[in-house]
């Protein structure tokens, strides 16, 4: 699956979950678990990494997080780089992120019916953001509209 629609090769994922602090091994176990179509969170304890509690997890999820565009037509480029600082802000948001998302949207959605859905991080809600969406057509998800503690209605959140 790793290298197929894109560049990214498995050894450039594992540099960066290693520099995120993960455990080498734990990051191949991870990738190989997804690469036979299973899911992490549900493996036996046998053969769950011994460093893969549920923080864990958490932290590998939501460092993956923002970084590719899903859909049903693939996945976009991935966007990797080792974190500058604590947040990401606005503007390394739109450029790095939102930039790269629009060129998967304008090849493979240009006349889809689609909508946008970010999660809570600040730069996601940005004024400077929600600006540059508007500006380029996208529809998304209202902050007002996306309720941070209601399951049923975040069925984006199914996918993690």
């Amino acid at each position: 699956m790793l290298g197929q629609k894109n560049n990214l090769k498995k050894i450039d994922i594992v540099k960066h979950f290693v520099l995120e602090g993960y455990k080498r091994s734990t990051v191949y176990d991870a990738i190989k678990r997804c690469e036979i179509g299973l899911a992490i969170e549900d493996c036996p304890r046998s053969d769950c990494p011994t460093s893969f509690n549920k923080k864990n997890l958490k932290c590998l999820q939501n460092a993956a997080e923002n970084r590719v565009t899903l859909s049903a037509k693939g996945f976009s480029k991935p966007f990797i780089e080792a974190a500058q600082g604590p947040t990401a802000t606005a503007d390394v948001y739109i450029h790095q992120c939102l930039s790269k998302h629009l060129s998967f949207i304008n090849e493979h959605h240009v006349h889809d019916d689609y909508v946008f859905w970010p999660d809570f991080a600040s730069s996601h809600y940005a004024k400077e953001t929600t600006e540059w969406l508007i500006q380029h057509n996208i529809k998304f998800i209202s902050k007002e509209g996306n309720p941070p503690k209601v399951l049923k209605a975040r069925p984006i959140d199914d996918f993690w």
